[in-house]
């Protein structure tokens, strides 16, 4: 069985896609053509690129570290042995010392801070203090007729509505 008209299109690579924080993690990835990548400005001139998919660049300036290496572009499909040769690549860029999983469990140190502060009597009293504030702004005739000026267009009220077909009977106002 022959088939007929079959033609291989190359696949649309687009424009360079930046994703300032991947599943998560502290750091950054730049995934385009070699070409984008260079116009950057973000890749050293002398750079090796390199064979295939299981080996990558790497290198390290000013306690920012740096890694070059081949990926399958975003929604193809099929085995990566396709894609051997792909002009795709991605360039990944993290603080040194800031590696994977020090990030989130950083992440959990912070909630933790912030709970326990929540639960602290000085998070209480800087509450109470600003709830004094807003019952002070209340009672300041003032600062209400300053409110009374302010418009914020015209209201609405959720019973209002629109009537789709002028010409069917609506319920709340009667009439044919």
């Amino acid at each position: 069985m022959a088939v007929a008209n079959s033609t291989v299109t190359p696949l649309e690579l687009g424009e360079l896609d930046i994703n300032l924080r991947v599943r998560g993690q502290r750091f950054c990835e730049y995934r385009g053509t070699r070409l984008q990548l260079e116009a950057e400005g973000i890749i050293p001139p002398d750079t090796q690129w390199q064979d295939g998919f299981n080996s990558s660049r790497t290198w390290t300036v000013n306690g920012i570290s740096f890694s070059l290496f081949r990926v399958r572009p975003r929604g193809a499909k099929g085995p990566r042995r396709q894609f051997y040769d792909c002009d795709y690549w991605c360039l990944r860029i993290m603080r040194e010392e800031k590696a994977g999983q020090d990030y989130a469990l950083e992440e959990q140190k912070k909630k933790l801070r912030e709970m326990l502060y929540h639960r602290s009597p000085e998070a209480a009293a800087n509450r109470s203090k600003e709830y004094k504030k807003i019952c002070a702004a209340r009672e300041d005739a003032t600062f209400q007729r300053y409110l009374s000026t302010l418009s914020t267009g015209p209201e609405k009220s959720r019973m209002q509505h629109v009537d789709i077909a002028p010409h069917a009977v609506n319920p709340r106002k009667g009439g044919a």
